[in-house]
């Protein structure tokens, strides 16, 4: 096993003993050589939960996953060699900003964001994203 796919599966597993309650995952990316039906049986595994739903983002299943409430996106950096994980909880609220790396809580972004590069995103001409606007502010 290569250090790359070393870093994946500790990150996971470090994952699975802090937020066991997950359920959907959406897989950005993974290290080199690591297909989509290994990094499924991986998670699986790790979670020691068949059941668990796993998609990629770039299948037409991945937006609809990302509005379940018990959702976490693996982003793998290939510049850094680390797995991003950005996770969505049970009424969790929306963020009032977001910062636009591998872990940003892509449930927010809508129109015009095209998929993780690393630790950065390409943007449309326009693009929109839906943000928390906090109690008592007074302007847009």
């Amino acid at each position: 096993m290569d250090d790359g796919a070393r870093r994946w599966f500790t990150t996971v597993g470090q994952f699975a003993r802090t937020r066991p309650d997950v359920d959907t995952f959406v897989v950005a990316d993974s290290p080199i050589g690591y297909r989509h039906t290994a990094v499924e049986s991986a998670i699986k595994f790790i979670f020691r939960n068949q059941s668990l739903h796993v998609d990629y983002i770039d299948d037409a299943e991945a937006k609809p996953a990302l509005e379940r409430e018990r959702v976490a996106f693996l982003n793998w950096n290939y510049g850094t060699r680390t797995l991003d994980i950005a996770d969505h909880k049970p009424n969790m609220a929306d963020a009032s900003f977001i910062v636009v790396n591998g872990a940003a809580p892509v449930w927010q972004l809508e129109q015009g964001w095209y998929n993780p590069e690393g630790d950065h995103r390409w943007i449309a001409t326009e693009a929109t994203a839906r943000l928390a606007r906090p109690a008592g502010a007074l302007a847009l």
